[in-house]
C-alpha cells in the first residue's frame, strides 16, 4: 500500500467546489488573443456557442444536418443541436512561440456558458493527455505541449 502524499482534506464536504472546470487555451486565428474553453474528457460531442462564435468567426460555413442531435448535461437543461461548423482552432504553446494547429467538427448550441468545449471526439483522435498537477496538456499529433488550468466553479 502505498499512502498518497497529498495535502489532507478539511472534511467539510465541499472539497468539489475548487474542482470544477479544466480550461485549454485556444486562439481563434494565428494572431489572435487566446480565449478558454472547457476540456472535457467526459463531454463526447464538442461545441461552441452560436452567438459567441457568429460574433467572433462571422464568415465559418454552418452545415445543417438532416437530423437534430439532442445534447443533454450542459447545465440542467437539454439543448438541440441541428449544425455544426468545421473549424480551425489554434493552442498555444506556455510563451506563444509555436502553435498547434487542429481542424475539426464543433456543433453549435445557444447558450453554452463555456463558449466552446472540446469533448473526446477531438482530444482522442488529436491525442490530447491532460496533465492536471503540472497544467499541461500534451497534444501528440502536433507533439506541443499547452497549457490548462482548473477553474472553480464561479470563476
Amino acid at each position: 500500500i502505498i499512502t498518497s502524499q497529498a495535502d489532507a482534506v478539511p472534511g467539510t464536504g465541499y472539497e468539489f467546489r475548487k474542482y470544477n472546470f479544466l480550461e485549454i487555451a485556444i486562439r481563434l486565428a494565428v494572431d489572435s488573443d487566446a480565449t478558454w474553453g472547457c476540456l472535457d474528457t467526459g463531454c463526447g460531442m464538442s461545441l461552441v456557442d452560436i452567438d459567441w462564435i457568429s460574433e467572433r468567426l462571422p464568415q465559418l460555413r454552418i452545415i445543417n444536418r438532416a437530423s437534430r442531435v439532442r445534447v443533454r448535461g450542459i447545465g440542467s437543461q437539454s439543448h438541440i443541436s441541428n449544425s455544426f461548423i468545421v473549424m480551425t482552432m489554434y493552442f498555444p504553446n506556455s510563451d506563444g512561440s509555436k502553435l498547434a494547429k487542429i481542424t475539426r467538427e464543433l456543433h453549435l448550441v445557444g447558450g453554452l456558458g463555456c463558449k466552446i468545449l472540446i469533448g473526446i471526439d477531438i482530444i482522442k483522435p488529436e491525442r490530447i493527455t491532460p496533465d492536471v498537477h503540472n497544467e499541461t496538456a500534451h497534444i501528440g499529433s502536433c507533439a506541443l505541449d499547452v497549457p490548462i488550468r482548473v477553474m472553480a466553479r464561479g470563476r
